[in-house]
């Protein structure tokens, strides 16, 4: 798994100021993520910090 991070340089940022993206392996390894305790632990703690959130995959 690769996992990069930063803030959203972009002005029309519609609020959301900082992203990141994880890129899995397959679809395999993204899906035994789902119901991991360090991906439950970390969800947790993005919407303790967040005021929203935006979730999305993408197929490779």
């Amino acid at each position: 798994m690769d996992i990069r991070a930063g803030e959203n340089t972009n002005l029309n940022n519609q609020g959301y100021s900082y992203g990141f993206i994880m890129i899995f392996i397959d679809e395999e390894h993204l899906k035994a993520y789902f119901p991991h305790p360090d991906h439950r632990a970390v969800g947790a703690e993005l919407r303790r910090l967040s005021v929203h959130l935006l979730n999305f995959d993408l197929p490779d």
